[in-house]
C-alpha cells in the first residue's frame, strides 16, 4: 500500500508527452534489468502508456525479437516529443492487455 506523501506524489506528476496532461499514474519501464543502463522507469498516463506499449510490441513482433536499448530509447522520445500516433488495435494485443 503506497503512503500518503507517495500518492500525493504521483498525482501531482503529469504524464510527460507533449501536450498531454493527465496524470501520471502509471510506470512504464523504458529498459528492465537485463538491459545495458537498465532498469529505467518513467511515469506516463495509461492511454500513453498503452500507446508505448503496443508499439513496441508491434515492432518486436515485426523484428522476431526483443527490441534493443536504442530502439526502446527511439519509441520514448517518439512518444514524448508527441511524434507518436495511435497504434493499431490488433487481436494479438490481447495477450498483454488481459
Amino acid at each position: 500500500m503506497p503512503s500518503a506523501t507517495e500518492l500525493l506524489i504521483r498525482e501531482s506528476e503529469t504524464c510527460p508527452v507533449k501536450g498531454c496532461g493527465q496524470a501520471a499514474t502509471v510506470k512504464h519501464h523504458i529498459l528492465y534489468g537485463y538491459h545495458e543502463g537498465g532498469p529505467v522507469t518513467k511515469r506516463l498516463c495509461p492511454e500513453h502508456h498503452d500507446w508505448i506499449t503496443r508499439r513496441q510490441a508491434h515492432a518486436a513482433r515485426k523484428q522476431r525479437r526483443r527490441l534493443s536499448e536504442r530502439q526502446r530509447w527511439f519509441f520514448w522520445y517518439e512518444l514524448i516529443e508527441g511524434r507518436m500516433t495511435r497504434p493499431r488495435r490488433t487481436h494479438l494485443d490481447r495477450q498483454w492487455s488481459q
